[in-house]
């Protein structure tokens, strides 16, 4: 299996031309970290785990939070760092940050997009502090340079729009994109429910038969609460077939529903 390594020249630009602290935020499995420590410049790198101890990725030693905090204050304007799930650091962190002000080179990286939101809300410690720039997937502009060096015009372009997630990038060996973005779904079916899992846990939810129930749904082209009441209780998710449920499906699926909403000038029931 080949490695491809996709440049992001785009997003690579976005985070140069920011200001000296920046917060990069994004789903999981959008190759945030990746991106930085192969296409920036820092002096340290540093992994924050889920029992607040801090790895640093540059000699492997492992710190704990009072220790790394002492490290850092010494580092900081010094050196350029980065912190990868700087989120899962005690609430002590972002107020030395929010007293110290900017100063020195600092890029804070998390996967909690409700943590973003609220650090970035009003009164929050790094409000005017960091420059926040969302990471999603690959541009499609970035992976079309990318994959017309190795594929015909059409196969280029389908390549561009199917490989844009960076989770799959590694399991593609040529060939037909679309046979093998099938075969990688039906394959990595368990892969892909459990890494949606992972996200909702990032975001202090659950999983739950319904949220899977209504995913399900939008990618099988439901897009009126009817469709979904009806979709969910001949799967037996639901007890009953109530499109009054569905006024909380915005909170489930976002963007899509919204989308849907102007598009078609859906009512919600």
């Amino acid at each position: 299996m080949s490695t491809r390594i996709i440049p992001r020249p785009l997003d690579v630009e976005r985070i140069n031309a920011s200001g000296p602290w920046k917060m990069v935020y994004g789903r999981r499995k959008t190759g945030k970290s990746f991106m930085i420590k192969n296409f920036t410049s820092y002096d340290r790198f540093f992994f924050v785990n889920k029992d607040s101890t801090v790895l640093d990725e540059g000699t492997l030693e492992n710190y704990t939070w009072s220790s790394f905090f002492a490290a850092f204050k010494e580092l900081l304007g010094n050196k350029r760092v980065v912190i990868d799930e700087f989120h899962r650091l005690p609430q002590e962190f972002l107020d030395f940050l929010h007293a110290s002000g900017v100063k020195g080179e600092l890029v804070l990286i998390t996967s909690t997009l409700w943590l973003a939101a609220k650090i970035l809300g009003s009164g929050a410690p790094l409000v005017g502090l960091v420059s926040p720039l969302c990471i999603g997937l690959i541009d499609e502009t970035d992976m079309l340079k990318y994959m017309h060096k190795e594929a015909k015009s059409k196969e280029a372009v389908e390549a561009a729009v199917y490989l844009r997630e960076p989770s799959v990038i590694p399991q593609f060996n040529g060939g037909n994109v679309v046979d093998f973005i099938s075969n990688y779904l039906l394959e990595n079916r368990f892969f892909i429910r459990n890494l949606i899992g992972e996200i909702f846990s990032e975001e202090e939810k659950s999983l739950t038969n319904i949220y899977e129930g209504i995913l399900k749904a939008v990618a099988e082209g439901k897009r009126t609460s009817t469709e979904m009441s009806s979709y969910l209780f001949s799967r037996s998710i639901v007890d009953k077939d109530s499109p009054s449920m569905m006024p909380k499906i915005p909170r489930y699926i976002g963007k899509t529903w919204e989308y849907w909403k102007r598009r078609k000038g859906i009512q919600q029931e």
